[in-house]
């Protein structure tokens, strides 16, 4: 009984939060985004020691306390900031929504892969910056974007956030055995394939070094690349004070040595990689309230990163 009055408390604190937002003008809304940060900083022990466990894993004795802790609490800005600017996206025309952006990094990256794929191009990103401008970015640019999520533990809270992307029109693929079939659809169909690989794998992930520490990982943008012989593209949205950047990487060169199960792994460290680097450059904006290094490799001890 508490936990079902919890999460309906819950439910409705955000139903009014996004209410709220859309009712302010931008700054004042972002702006109350960074206030009820800053309180679920102070509030929510379970998720501010997970950040701080999470930094320190990360980092160890290269910065201080003070600095983690400083990195913690701006990462719930960050989470905050971009999902009280996603729930007003459908007040936005396409040109105010492109002129969020500040500047955009590399998109000929991009505009080279799609031209030369035989399918589509895997747009890999991460939970840093705000992730869900980068997708209402791609479509009013033109590019058609098919974006595999997971649902949200709350159904109501899913249906309007679909329904939010739906509305600039991204496409949704569940992440589930029946979204397969709609991932190489989309794929065959030229589109972008947005996955967002920066999550703990669980029991099916592949175990490859994230900050050193072995990390259950999703194979899913590596194993795709090398069965439909498409290029992966890290894309990335940040913050700059109020506005965006959008950067777009060069193509992940993938190996291809004839060994799968190796070629899997070397593939899915790279992508790891890349997304570890940015992570670094900018360890404010991700998200470390997730249990990143949570499922473990069967025997412990192999794991060298281990802390």
């Amino acid at each position: 009984m508490a936990t079902r009055i919890r999460k309906r408390l819950e439910r409705y604190g955000a139903l009014f939060v996004f209410w709220l937002a859309n009712l302010l003008n931008r700054k004042a809304a972002l702006r109350m985004g960074v206030f009820l940060a800053d309180i679920a900083y102070n509030c929510m022990g379970k998720f501010r020691r997970v950040a701080l466990e999470n930094v320190d894993t990360a980092f160890k004795d290269s910065i201080t306390k003070e600095r983690k802790e400083e990195i913690a609490r701006n990462a719930f800005r960050t989470l905050a900031k971009t999902m009280i600017d996603f729930v007003r996206f459908g007040k936005y025309s396409q040109s105010e929504l492109l002129a969020l952006a500040s500047r955009v990094e590399g998109l000929e990256h991009l505009e080279s892969a799609m031209k030369s794929s035989p399918g589509g191009v895997i747009g890999m990103s991460s939970h840093i910056g705000s992730w869900e401008y980068m997708g209402a970015w791609l479509v009013a640019s033109g590019f058609p974007l098919a974006a595999v999520g997971k649902e949200q533990p709350d159904a109501v809270i899913t249906k309007l956030m679909l329904q939010l992307r739906s509305d600039v029109g991204i496409e949704h693929i569940p992440r589930t055995r029946s979204g397969n079939k709609a991932i190489i659809k989309a794929l065959n169909s030229k589109k972008v394939l947005g996955l967002i690989a920066d999550q703990n794998g669980g029991k099916s992930g592949i175990f490859v070094p994230f900050f050193n520490k072995m990390a259950a990982t999703f194979k899913g943008p590596a194993q795709l690349a090398m069965k439909k012989k498409v290029p992966i593209i890290m894309i990335a949205t940040l913050w700059e004070d109020n506005e965006y950047i959008v950067k777009f990487f060069p193509p992940i060169e993938m190996v291809d040595t004839g060994d799968n199960d190796a070629d899997l792994y070397e593939n899915t460290l790279r992508c790891q990689n890349q997304i570890e680097q940015l992570v670094r450059e900018y360890p404010d904006q991700w998200l470390w309230g997730h249990r990143r290094w949570k499922t473990r490799p069967p025997d412990e001890s192999v794991d060298s990163g281990a802390n």
